[in-house]
């Protein structure tokens, strides 16, 4: 059973008769503000966490730095809905999100986007924290950093200057146990912290991983998860 939680303002995009929305395999929740959002999530244990980023209560930066820095609610795949302002896509660089929508929105769109997140193999969304020093290469040049967390399909990675863009970045850092890991990446999304504007924190989707770095990345996120 997936467990999915739209916001009140984003629910009436769909209609009753809508075929997504009477899966027997998912189970649907819905929220008025973001304290409402994180309780639920905190009670639940969400699959995924459709929000908009004016919502009552808490700042969504908070409520979304909150998960990602909470090892029993990092597991959890978000989708955010802002307004096309600039204000709106600066605030939304503070939330680390893993898709991100602008409105007026289109609800097959967003269908779309929650049936291809929520499809996604459950293992492949898991994600566990891991310290870990990262060094990253980009047209020769090294960016030194940290990882935060990391699941089979990428990682969260703590720079002083942020990652280009693109796709051929490689990344060397090694697991608790020593296990070497070499990948390459693309930088998906890009966000800092008013606690703390000079720290860049950069969400890294593998495009090349070899089969024995998974096997060591997965059974990493399982014993951890475990």
């Amino acid at each position: 059973m997936k467990k999915i939680l739209i916001v009140n303002d984003l629910k009436n995009l769909f209609t009753a008769d809508n075929g997504f929305f009477k899966r027997s395999d998912l189970r649907f929740f819905t929220a008025a503000t973001n304290e409402e959002v994180l309780n639920t999530h905190i009670r639940e244990k969400l699959d995924l966490i459709v929000s908009k980023l004016n919502m009552p209560g808490m700042r969504s930066e908070e409520l979304f730095d909150i998960i990602l820095q909470s090892k029993g609610l990092q597991n959890v795949l978000t989708i955010m809905v802002c307004e096309d302002s600039r204000m709106g896509r600066v605030r939304c660089t503070q939330c680390p999100v893993d898709v991100l929508l602008t409105a007026p929105l289109d609800a097959d769109l967003l269908q779309r986007k929650m049936q291809e997140l929520i499809e996604e193999a459950p293992r492949q969304a898991y994600r566990t924290a891991l310290q870990a020093a990262v060094n990253g290469t980009f047209d020769s040049k090294t960016i030194a950093g940290f990882t935060v967390n990391i699941s089979l399909t990428g990682m969260l990675v703590e720079t002083e200057e942020k990652l280009p863009e693109g796709d051929r970045i490689s990344f060397t850092f090694a697991l608790p146990d020593g296990t070497p890991i070499d990948v390459k990446g693309g930088r998906v999304r890009t966000f800092t912290h008013r606690s703390a504007p000079q720290v860049w924190k950069c969400g890294v989707r593998f495009t090349d991983i070899s089969e024995s770095a998974k096997t060591a990345i997965e059974a990493f996120v399982n014993n951890s998860n475990s």
